[in-house]
């Protein structure tokens, strides 16, 4: 347990708002990106144009953690977005765009 009021979050995805090449299982707690464009409905909440997709609960305000095992992927982030974070186009993963991460990128 880590010190202080930290809390663990218990997150699960919502398969609604997942880009076109992530599948989120049916237990909802894990995602994986597999590569190529599942069949899923345009709507409003899914993100076009970025590989993202939003988990609960939400959090307004404390000390919160969750775990994350990201396998064998050379490129991976993982973080906190806003709620009103933008679903539709290109999205910058900063907190301009209401986007808190962190992740590893290779280069060249």
């Amino acid at each position: 347990s880590p010190p202080g009021n930290w809390q663990k979050a218990d997150v699960t995805f919502d398969s609604n708002t997942a880009f076109e090449s992530l599948v989120v299982s049916p237990d909802k707690k894990t995602v994986e990106n597999v590569g190529v464009s599942q069949v899923a409905p345009d709507n409003p909440e899914r993100f076009d144009g970025s590989p993202c997709v939003l988990g609960s609960p939400g959090f307004r305000s404390g000390k919160h953690f969750f775990e994350v095992k990201y396998g064998t992927q050379r490129e991976w982030a993982v973080g906190l977005a806003g709620k009103s974070v933008k679903r539709k186009g290109y999205l910058r993963l900063v907190p301009e765009e209401r986007i808190w991460q962190k992740g590893l990128w290779w280069l060249g």
